[in-house]
């Protein structure tokens, strides 16, 4: 099954360079995935699109209204919240909750998709010393 990534934050770094990279892998090619999500474009009221849903710097709140049709478009959304219980305050977004609104987003024109999120793996740096007092510092720093 091919791999793929979903940057959610700002990806290309030339922004605040904050980004969570989530790994998947599907039953679908990188192309049919993004074939999906334009197809989705057309199907869904602006508003409810990932693109447009904390799209601004420190913009990681939607209202209780919005978030309810958020969580009847894209059910995985809703797993963690008690969307009868919610007051009228705004609710708070997450990288995980745009990614399960993203992954929902691609759903709707790919109801077929097999996606299933791939384990973190480890890094080879790490801060510190381990055991032995052995340290492995940046690699390729100066490159960026």
């Amino acid at each position: 099954m091919p791999l793929f990534k979903i940057p959610i934050g700002d990806w290309s770094g030339d922004g605040h360079n904050e980004c969570e990279w989530y790994i998947y892998q599907s039953n679908k090619t990188i192309e049919e995935i993004r074939e999906a999500f334009f197809a989705s474009r057309d199907k869904v009221p602006a508003e409810l699109q990932p693109e447009n849903i904390c799209c601004d710097y420190l913009d990681h709140q939607v209202s209780s209204e919005l978030f309810r049709r958020l969580c009847e478009l894209y059910p995985d959304l809703a797993e963690d919240y008690d969307i009868m219980d919610m007051d009228e305050e705004p609710v708070e977004i997450d990288a995980d909750d745009m990614v399960r609104i993203t992954i929902g987003f691609i759903r709707l024109s790919l109801p077929d998709w097999d996606v299933q999120e791939v384990a973190t793996t480890s890094m080879l740096p790490f801060c510190g010393f381990d055991g032995q007092q052995r340290h492995i510092s940046h690699i390729g720093y100066g490159c960026f």
